[in-house]
């Protein structure tokens, strides 16, 4: 029942299986999404939505120097390979109601096709995908993830709610403040002070 000995539980065995070292090789940048879709099923189930929210950030991370065409080109390889793996993670989901990540999946996923509708200029679409990430089964993960829902990289809800989607931006933090025992105060402060 102890809430910040839960997270830092979770954050310590998430360190833990994301510090198995470093592969001496690993496949370039343009050949990933091939080299995960040849794992097999359950893992690529684990790894899918993990690599999609690594892929939306150095997209965003890369933003700066699009005036490059070598960057540009980078830049467009994160955003296929986002999301690819965010539509593939989604997917397989269906098989995986009962895995422990099933609702961690569905959580980023739809964040990063929300972000990159954003970037792309469709405000529709990224509502949609913003409100179905809150509708997102809790998790371990999104319960008790130490900015999982508020972290930096995520500003998806930010930039709608300054396109003036206050309504679906408040929809969102009052969803995952019911799913996010760690974040909830920090949730439910930041749609008090939107309305």
């Amino acid at each position: 029942a102890a809430i910040v000995a839960h997270t830092e539980l979770l954050e310590i065995r998430s360190r833990q299986s994301w510090s198995r070292g470093e592969p001496l090789w690993s496949e370039p940048p343009a050949r990933a999404y091939e080299s995960v879709v040849a794992l097999p099923e359950a893992e690529r189930f684990e790894l899918l939505p993990h690599l999609a929210r690594t892929a939306c950030q150095s997209l965003e991370s890369i933003a700066r120097w699009d005036d490059d065409p070598l960057i540009r080109a980078r830049m467009e390889l994160s955003r296929r390979d986002a999301t690819r793996y965010a539509e593939d993670a989604l997917a397989l989901a269906p098989r995986y109601r009962d895995h422990p990540q099933y609702g961690t999946a569905i959580y980023l996923a739809n964040m990063t096709l929300g972000t990159v509708a954003l970037r792309d200029g469709d405000t529709k679409k990224a509502v949609l995908f913003l409100r179905r990430a809150s509708r997102a089964p809790a998790s371990e993960e999104l319960a008790y993830s130490n900015g999982i829902v508020s972290s930096h990289h995520w500003h998806l809800a930010a930039d709608l709610l300054k396109l003036g989607e206050k309504e679906a931006v408040l929809e969102f933090l009052d969803r995952m403040s019911a799913t996010s025992v760690a974040n909830r105060y920090e949730l439910r402060e930041a749609a008090t002070a939107i309305r």
